[in-house]
């Protein structure tokens, strides 16, 4: 009985020691105003008067991360493969004008990004999440990945090729050009002019009552008014 009581004690000492993380980084940064993420990488987003951030992982090892600034971005890059791998970053900025999340990478904004200009690639099944208040946003998404953003832009502009989502009804824009390709699909609300264009497989959905500057479905794209 006191043997089996002693491995039950070891087993669960040992799956604590698993599944606790290890140790967290914190770093001050240099001033950036671009951020590119590339891998099994979680950004949690938020606004300060300083940039740093705070990174851990439950069972990779984040010495093997990528943090530095160059020219004035901020790179974040993982090599880690596995659900379980994934690094969880918190970072703190002062500003904010551009983003790239690449390669299974996931943004997720946790207050909103007031900017004038925001430009934002999302690519190769990675993931964006955010509220934004934009005079203009440039958009573009490629191969499965997805983007999905709450709030206003004034001007948009958007491409979704191969498989990419573009899923931003809640966000509300006067004047909009979008295109999607190859699968892509895009949808948006806009209230005052639309430029629209859908080929092959691709899918255009849009709310509101906006004046129609152009509007291109062909070889097999689709552009639906809801």
């Amino acid at each position: 009985m006191k043997k089996i009581i002693s491995l039950l004690s070891f087993f669960i000492m040992t799956i604590s020691i698993t599944a606790a993380p290890t140790d967290t980084i914190t770093r001050s940064l240099e001033d950036f105003h671009a951020l590119v993420v590339f891998g099994n990488i979680k950004v949690e987003m938020r606004k300060a008067e300083t940039n740093s951030l705070t990174m851990y992982s439950h069972y990779y090892d984040i010495a093997k991360v990528t943090t530095m600034v160059v020219k004035g971005i901020l790179q974040l890059k993982s090599n880690a493969i596995g659900d379980e791998k994934e690094v969880i970053v918190k970072l703190f900025y002062k500003n904010i004008d551009d983003l790239k999340v690449d390669a299974g990478a996931n943004i997720v904004k946790t207050d909103s990004i007031i900017v004038e200009d925001l430009h934002i690639k999302v690519t190769k099944g990675s993931l964006c999440r955010m509220l934004i208040r934009a005079q203009k946003l440039d958009v573009e998404i490629n191969q499965g990945s997805e983007f999905r953003a709450y709030g206003s832009a004034k001007n948009i502009s958007v491409v979704s090729n191969s498989g990419a989502l573009f899923d931003c009804y809640s966000l509300i824009t006067n004047n909009a050009e979008i295109r999607a390709n190859t699968g892509g699909k895009i949808n948006i609300f806009v209230k005052d002019k639309i430029t629209a264009f859908s080929k092959t497989g691709s899918i255009i959905n849009y709310k509101g009552k906006p004046k129609i500057e152009s509007v291109d479905p062909s070889m097999g794209g689709t552009i639906n008014k809801l």
